[in-house]
């Protein structure tokens, strides 16, 4: 508990909203998709999930390292969305607690609980420092990791 209170008067002094993002991929994810869309459904991982998947559209999700009740819900969810997809593939993981080897550069990883523990919030850092991470937002309790080629290295603290 008391790291999570002191974890949280850190993120509010580091993060900074769409207006403090120089990258016009960011920029636009987080004014198109995190903010210019209504609110999907009331978890706010699942939320941010439905809402990445709407903007992306990937031609494929990955939740096989979520909880049974989480892959449902997001599954559920998903069939009422967009058909038409995108080269972007998705993962979304409960807990940051695998390692992973992406060589698809159109890959999203979305990470829930980033800030569970101090223990994931170690792992989470581990995370968006491996060289194939290219961008990665911090949005307190999730994580978004990005692996694009033609982007320099960049992570984001954004209050959403």
């Amino acid at each position: 508990m008391v790291f999570r209170i002191i974890s949280y008067i850190k993120f509010l002094l580091k993060s900074t909203n769409r207006h403090g993002v120089h990258s016009p991929f960011v920029y636009n994810y987080i004014t198109k998709c995190i903010y210019g869309q209504k609110k999907l459904h009331k978890d706010k991982f699942v939320n941010l999930v439905l809402k990445s998947y709407v903007y992306f559209n990937p031609s494929q999700i990955d939740t096989d390292l979520c909880s049974p009740s989480l892959q449902n819900n997001i599954q559920k969810n998903i069939k009422n969305l967009s058909d038409q997809k995108s080269n972007y593939n998705m993962i979304c993981w409960q807990n940051p607690s695998h390692n992973f080897n992406i060589v698809d550069p159109n890959t999203i990883v979305i990470i829930n609980n980033i800030r569970k523990s101090a223990q994931q919030f170690s792992r989470w850092n581990a995370l968006k420092m491996d060289d194939s991470v290219t961008v990665s937002i911090d949005f307190f309790s999730q994580g978004v990791l990005f692996f694009r080629k033609e982007q320099e290295k960049q992570h984001f603290v954004i209050r959403s």
